[in-house]
């Protein structure tokens, strides 16, 4: 009875473990894909601010 009790323990813990580990997994996705999405605007923005810089620099 006792050992059924704490097997019982250890299989949700196991599982609390995997449903925190897929939440982080999740959030990490999350905010890789953000960091993209915000690099994907930013890139164009700086060849743009570096051409002109460039452009102004050889007049």
């Amino acid at each position: 009875m006792l050992l059924r009790v704490v097997v019982r323990k250890v299989h949700l813990l196991k599982e609390e473990r995997l449903e925190i580990r897929s939440e982080l997994d999740w959030s990490r996705f999350h905010w890789h894909f953000r960091k993209d999405l915000i690099n994907l605007f930013l890139y164009p923005a700086k060849l743009l601010v570096l051409i002109q810089f460039l452009g102004h620099n050889t007049d």
